[in-house]
């Protein structure tokens, strides 16, 4: 891949890849809340706790791993290719995929949740509509602000709107990133800078001692976007080990079992991360290509913030249809699912893509992911 010659730039499997990502999410916070009303589930199941705990904290890691990589990426070509790279162009390109959709479910979650609960159809669930009842509107603030990884941190979750945590966690990364991506000509020198805050920022999270400071450094979770950038600066420096390219399917199959023992028995956060950027890294110079996959990635930040709220809903209308546990977990999943996936749909080719159709404008290099 030359950015000498190209201004578009073409990845195999990463909408595959957030489609993934985004679903394990939502497996999480499915069986989550089943647990929070104290019904059965996979929880209750000793070898599997520690899967269904952190199964969506590691699909949030494969977002940010991601996000790093393709970020940093395509920063790198610009640069290469224009000699700068346009950092207001960047930001609104930012603002046009993020901003509308995000404030939508700060909507959701602060006003019409609450309106909607007022009319006690969601009775029959008890730990959603207690959140609800009790919501911190001095929180709205953090949350407009997108430090909303800070409010949920440090503050009782607001329902339909928490995940938003990770988008913010987001932004706060790009505020610094293209400048420094920007200002660092030495690509050997941006690469240790970014692999000593991804190895220094855990290290200093585990010695402090002070409860507050522990809290705001660990919600700042940009050390698995740095873990991604590294990926990206090895693509583009051509730097990857032969290894890599010689036996790539060996490599995808014995990382892919590392994620999945990880998966199951949860040994440490960045390790994931780092097998997470080998996946991407193989995934992306492969021709792999799933066209559900395919779809359903186009529309995951859709999936991944709506469906809270639509899981909040359809809890209470399978409690209200179901006679027996297994009806109702039919109906649970099979709802949440549907109409997430309708919602996103409908979103991104009605709501989103408005804003969507205006980032061509500022738009320098185009990515085929």
């Amino acid at each position: 891949m030359n950015p000498s010659n190209s201004t578009k730039i073409s990845f195999s499997g990463l909408n595959e890849i957030r489609a993934i990502a985004a679903f394990l999410v939502v497996f999480h916070h499915l069986e989550s809340l089943k647990k929070s009303e104290w019904l059965t589930s996979i929880y209750d199941i000793k070898f599997l706790f520690d899967f269904v705990k952190n199964i969506g904290h590691n699909g949030v890691i494969l977002f940010f791993t991601l996000s790093g990589f393709l970020i940093t990426y395509l920063l790198l070509f610009e640069k290469k290719k224009f000699g700068f790279i346009d950092i207001k162009s960047f930001y609104v390109r930012r603002i046009l995929r993020i901003w509308p959709l995000y404030f939508l479910i700060i909507i959701i979650g602060f006003f019409i949740l609450p309106l909607i609960n007022e009319f006690s159809l969601f009775d029959n669930q008890k730990y959603y509509t207690s959140l609800i009842r009790k919501i911190d509107y001095t929180t709205l603030p953090l949350y407009i602000l997108f430090l909303s990884n800070f409010a949920l941190g440090f503050y009782k979750p607001i329902v339909g709107a928490s995940q938003s945590w990770s988008v913010s966690v987001e932004e706060q990364f790009y505020l610094l990133w293209p400048w420094l991506v920007n200002k660092i000509t030495n690509t050997k020198l941006l690469f240790f800078l970014i692999l000593s805050i991804a190895v220094l920022k855990p290290i200093i999270e585990i010695l402090i001692t002070n409860n507050n400071l522990k809290m705001i450094i660990h919600v700042v979770q940009i050390e698995y976007m740095c873990t991604g950038s590294l990926f990206a600066i090895l693509l583009y420096t051509d730097k990857i080990p032969i290894v890599f390219t010689k036996h790539r399917i060996l490599i995808l199959s014995i990382t892919i079992v590392a994620i999945l023992f990880q998966f199951v028995f949860h040994i440490n956060n960045m390790l994931i991360s780092l097998f997470f950027g080998v996946f991407i890294l193989i995934i992306s110079q492969s021709k792999f290509k799933n066209k559900p996959l395919f779809y359903f990635g186009k529309i995951s930040y859709g999936i991944y913030m709506y469906h809270p709220f639509i899981m909040f809903i359809c809890f209470s209308l399978a409690k209200h249809l179901a006679k027996n546990e297994l009806l109702f977990n039919a109906i649970y999943y099979s709802s949440t699912l549907l109409f997430t996936i309708l919602i996103s749909h409908l979103s991104y080719y009605y709501f989103e893509s408005k804003f969507l159709n205006f980032k061509h404008k500022f738009t320098k290099i185009e990515s085929g992911a």
